[in-house]
């Protein structure tokens, strides 16, 4: 299924194979910033923020259109409760929607982690 696939993928640090489950015409929305199309636009984004990243799957609801994932993403100086909803088709992902779930506890440690490491000049 290209739902484990994704995961196994981006864990092994393999991004284009990550985007390579895509559709040609796949859509990924990232929690923050706009959809990304494309399985050539995608593969770049991941490239781009994805090092590092490990991704830890824990709850897994599979439908007739897809699968919604409750997991953790864990980064170099933090962890976030994210949910993925994959839409598959044809044993391709047509879009995936990454959200971020966290506690209010969680995003103040991500907003203090991005002002430490993005302060204003």
């Amino acid at each position: 299924m290209p739902v484990d696939r994704y995961f196994r993928a981006l864990d092994g640090g393999d991004t284009r194979g990550a985007a390579a489950l895509f559709a040609e015409g796949g859509e990924l929305i990232p929690p923050l910033g706009g959809a990304i199309r494309g399985r050539e636009a995608i593969a770049d984004y991941l490239q781009e923020h994805c090092e590092g990243m490990r991704l830890f799957p824990e709850q897994v609801q599979h439908g007739t259109l897809g699968a919604l994932v409750d997991g953790r993403v864990r980064l170099p100086a933090f962890e976030v409760r994210v949910q993925w909803q994959f839409r598959i088709d044809a044993g391709q992902i047509q879009r995936l929607r990454v959200r971020l779930v966290a506690s209010l506890q969680e995003l103040a440690h991500l907003r203090t982690h991005r002002i430490a490491a993005h302060p204003k000049v």
